[in-house]
């Protein structure tokens, strides 16, 4: 602050504040590693996602390609009974 006569007031009568004192709760490398494990969890999280969508897209497709050669064989074989009993 600029000292102003305008103002009114004197700088020496201004009361010194003491610094306020903390204390730490956790040490630094507490601190790096509650981040870290926060960073990991959030990037696992994620990849959770992102694998579940795989994994639902793989069992979809794991699904139809075991359901189309049965469907495939049934029609085949459909086929060959009708034509079997077109030559009788």
């Amino acid at each position: 602050m600029v000292y102003s006569i305008e103002l009114g007031y004197d700088p020496e009568e201004w009361e010194e504040c003491p610094e306020d004192e903390y204390f730490m709760l956790f040490g630094f490398f507490t601190r790096m590693f509650l981040s870290l494990v926060a960073v990991g969890t959030t990037a696992l999280l994620f990849w959770f996602i992102e694998a579940r969508k795989q994994w639902a897209k793989l069992a979809k497709d794991t699904t139809e390609t075991q359901q189309a050669p049965i469907y495939i064989q049934t029609v085949h074989a459909y086929q060959l009974n009708v034509h079997l009993d077109s030559k009788q």
